[in-house]
Formats: structure tokens, sequence, C-alpha cells
């Protein structure tokens, strides 16, 4: 059966990395907004526009979905991936994994994005 969110195409890595969460949770944006604590509005322009969230989101999220943050800026914001790992060198692994993604299929990265979130 088709749903609401079958409709949506994503147009960043990140958006869909969350459309696969909320159709493995069997959630709406709204129920979904409301798991990460953001609006539903914040949601759908992940999802369904390029605007790049901004940290304040992506913590969330991290939070919600127990993720490492750098994982979530190199889905949503690759070209932020160096200036982080400057900042935690323990991320530069993690940085140059996210930066050689860029030209993977989705299928290889969310094999990736779920081996991360195993790692917690």
């Amino acid at each position: 059966m088709k749903t609401d969110l079958d409709k949506i195409v994503p147009l960043t890595l990140l958006g869909e990395f969350l459309l696969k969460k909320m159709k493995e949770n069997e959630m709406s944006i709204r129920q979904f907004g409301r798991y990460l604590g953001l609006e539903r509005d914040t949601i759908s322009r992940i999802l369904e526009t390029s605007v790049q969230p901004d940290l304040s989101v992506l913590i969330r999220i991290s939070k919600a979905l127990k993720m490492d943050l750098l994982l979530l800026v190199g889905l949503s914001r690759p070209e932020d991936i160096d200036a982080i790992a400057r900042h935690y060198p323990l991320a530069q692994n993690d940085a140059d994994n996210l930066r050689s993604l860029q030209n993977v299929s989705a299928d290889v990265i969310n094999t990736i994005v779920n081996l991360a979130s195993n790692r917690e």
C-alpha cells in the first residue's frame, strides 16, 4: 500500500536517510517530527528541498536517533566535514570515509549509516 511517504523524493543524502528511518519506524512526518523534537515543517524542508539544516537541528536528530553527529553533518553538509574533523582529531577517519561517499549509491550509503548507528 502506498503512503504519503512514497510520494517524497528527497534531494539530499540526509533526506534519504531520514525518509528511510521514517519508513522503518512506520512514522508520518508529523510523528517523526515529534519524536525528534522538531516541527513538521522542518522535517518536510529537510526531506523535500536541498535546504541544509543548521547544526542545532542536526544535534537534535543525532541525540534522538543516537547517531554520530559527524555522520549527519556528512550527509547534509559534506563540505563541512574537514572543518569539524580538524577540531575533533578522532573523527578524521570518519571524515575521510564520509568524503568518499559523495559518488556512492544510496544502498551503500544506507549500509554504512546502519553500521555507524550500531557502533554506539
